[in-house]
C-alpha cells in the first residue's frame, strides 16, 4: 500500500564504479560518504543519515527529504512504496 504523497529527491545507487560513486558523492556530499570493498561480500557504501551510518547496497534508494536529511530504502520497499514522478539529474 502506497503511503500519502511525499516530495523529496533519490537517487539508486548503482554499485561501486566510479561513475556511479561521483553520482552517489555529488548527491549526498563527500562528507557523508564512505566506500567499503570487503573481500567476500558484496561492495557497498555506507551513508550518514539522521538515524546514524547506513549501509547502502547496488540497487538500493538514499533519499534526501526537504531538510536536508538522508535516508536508505531498499529497492523492493521503495518500488513498494513510491511511485517516481519525475525522472532526471539532481542538482
Amino acid at each position: 500500500m502506497r503511503q500519502k504523497p511525499a516530495e523529496f529527491l533519490a537517487l539508486q545507487f548503482g554499485g561501486v564504479k566510479q561513475s556511479c560513486l561521483e553520482d552517489v558523492k555529488s548527491f549526498v556530499g563527500e562528507r557523508n560518504m564512505y566506500v567499503f570493498k570487503p573481500m567476500h561480500e558484496q561492495s557497498h557504501i555506507i551513508v550518514q543519515t539522521r538515524e546514524g551510518a547506513e549501509s547502502v547496497r547496488r540497487g538500493d534508494w538514499i533519499l534526501k527529504d526537504r531538510d536536508g536529511w538522508f535516508s536508505v530504502c531498499k529497492e523492493l520497499h521503495f518500488d513498494q512504496l513510491y511511485e517516481v514522478v519525475k525522472r532526471g539529474r539532481h542538482e
